[in-house]
């Protein structure tokens, strides 16, 4: 259901662009840091789990384009993915 879709996106994907929004200036202030997001291996597995998928494909895209948007700075970004 959308309820679902928002309820996901809420926690692994929202929850860690407010994170985010919240800790980069005081990394930047600080000359630099590291943000380390949690994906998981369903992402890249070829289950039927399309939600976690996609919004774990989501958040990849986002710290990625984070990442992009602060290079030449001392922020980076890391994404850590348990699975088996």
């Amino acid at each position: 259901t959308i309820r679902a879709v928002a309820a996901n996106l809420n926690v692994n994907l929202y929850g860690t662009v407010q994170l985010s929004n919240a800790v980069l200036p005081a990394m930047r202030a600080a000359g630099g840091g590291r943000f380390i997001a949690t994906s998981s291996w369903l992402a890249f597995s070829a289950t039927d789990a399309a939600l976690v998928r996609g919004d774990k494909f989501a958040l990849e895209g986002y710290m990625e384009s984070t990442a992009a948007a602060y290079t030449g700075i001392s922020i980076h970004f890391s994404i850590v993915a348990p699975g088996p």
